[in-house]
């Protein structure tokens, strides 16, 4: 006996088959909002935001499948089970890309304001930064357009963001910088003008005073003094004036007599030899006139035969 073929209805067999995936589909997604609402309940530190991304983001993709098994079986009871695909659009020729160029404007660097900055000078300093700015500008489009980039080529967000950050702590950096030399100098300049002075080491110099001459003349004995440049100028001063004193208190002319080897002459003195008076010049002892140049100065010039 010949069995006959058993008769299936393909529209219910494709209809129960989609609600089996639609119902296995629909438990994962329940599964998935269930992990992330625990997680939720969870206090705000021991919350994992990765997880529930994740979570989310397969929840979404499980939401869509389930949505287009919907909509196939909505087709199957209508008798469109078998899905036509739909014609792809006409893609239209591609045509080549159009970039704008470098609109450069070139601007030169400016020079800093070398003046006090006050609140009637501020417009300086202000337009003096904007012509900086648009430099800067400049010169790093340029090196951007001598690399082969276009204005309009697109940069990520967290280039933008880093690029915009560093140049953001730059600016304060160099504020905290500036307002700390600010500090320092105004301390400076409201410290007592006597503490000043108490604290700087006084301008030192030497003085080589000459004492003796040899017999030609030349320095024999000095002696180097050490100390405050403005006492030792007072000082000289002053030895300058009390030989000028005595010299004028001495009541003109002070012979010393006939010069002797073993005399000690002081400036000022006159002294006779070889017929000839001599004046000295500078103290010395043992200098004959004529032979110390520097020593002795003729007065009254020898006659003749010596007289």
């Amino acid at each position: 006996m010949t069995r006959k073929p058993a008769l299936v209805d393909r529209r219910a067999a494709d209809l129960a088959k989609i609600d089996v995936e639609i119902e296995r589909l629909s438990k994962q997604l329940a599964g998935k909002k269930s992990a992330i609402d625990a997680d939720k309940r969870l206090h705000a530190l021991d919350q994992n935001a990765d997880l529930q991304k994740r979570l989310g983001a397969e929840a979404n993709k499980i939401g869509e499948l389930i949505e287009n098994l919907r909509d196939k079986r909505f087709k199957a009871e209508i008798g469109e089970a078998a899905e036509i695909p739909a014609p792809k659009p006409s893609t239209p020729p591609t045509e080549p890309t159009q970039r704008r160029a470098w609109d450069l404007q070139p601007a030169q660097e400016p020079e800093y304001p070398a003046v006090a900055r006050t609140a009637a000078n501020h417009k300086t300093f202000s337009d003096a930064f904007d012509r900086l700015s648009a430099f800067c500008v400049y010169r790093r489009a340029l090196a951007l357009k001598a690399a082969g980039c276009h204005p309009d080529d697109r940069v990520p967000l967290d280039l933008a963001a880093a690029i915009a950050a560093q140049s953001q702590a730059s600016f304060i950096w160099l504020a905290h910088r500036c307002q700390a030399m600010e500090t320092r100098l105004a301390e400076i300049e409201n410290r007592p003008a006597a503490e000043h002075r108490a604290n700087t080491k006084p301008l030192q110099r030497s003085v080589t005073k000459v004492l003796k001459h040899d017999a030609t003349g030349r320095i024999a004995e000095f002696e180097k003094v050490d100390g405050e440049a403005e006492q030792i100028d007072v000082w000289q001063r002053l030895e300058q004036v009390e030989k000028q004193l005595s010299q004028v208190q001495g009541g003109g002319i002070r012979y010393a007599g006939v010069w002797s080897q073993d005399k000690k002459y002081t400036p000022g003195e006159f002294v006779t030899h070889g017929g000839a008076m001599w004046a000295a010049k500078v103290q010395s002892t043992g200098v004959k006139p004529g032979e110390g140049g520097l020593c002795w100065q003729l007065a009254v010039k020898a006659g003749r035969d010596a007289r």
